[in-house]
C-alpha cells in the first residue's frame, strides 16, 4: 500500500521591533525620579510628543500601561 505524501507549511510571526530600548529604560528612571514625564523627556532631550509617543507605543506593545498618572505627578506601576 502506497501512503500519500503531503507537505505541510508553518508559518512563524514574530516581531523585530526593541520594546524596551535604552531610551524608554532612561525615560521611565527619570519619570521615577522626577514624578514628571516633561522633566524626564526635557532631561533626555526629546520632544513632549516624542516622549509620550515612546511610552505609548511600549505600553501598546507591552499589553500593559507603565505609569499612572495622579494629579500633577506620573508614577511607575508596578509592572513599569
Amino acid at each position: 500500500m502506497d501512503a500519500e505524501v503531503h507537505p505541510v507549511v508553518t508559518t512563524h510571526l514574530t516581531r523585530t521591533n526593541t520594546v524596551c530600548d535604552e531610551q524608554l529604560t532612561a525615560m521611565l528612571h527619570l519619570v521615577e525620579e522626577t514624578g514628571s514625564v516633561p522633566e524626564a523627556r526635557r532631561r533626555l532631550g526629546v520632544s513632549l510628543p516624542s516622549g509620550w509617543y515612546l511610552l505609548a507605543q511600549a505600553e501598546d506593545a507591552l499589553g500593559f500601561p507603565l505609569l499612572r498618572h495622579l494629579p500633577g505627578r506620573s508614577v511607575l506601576t508596578e509592572k513599569g
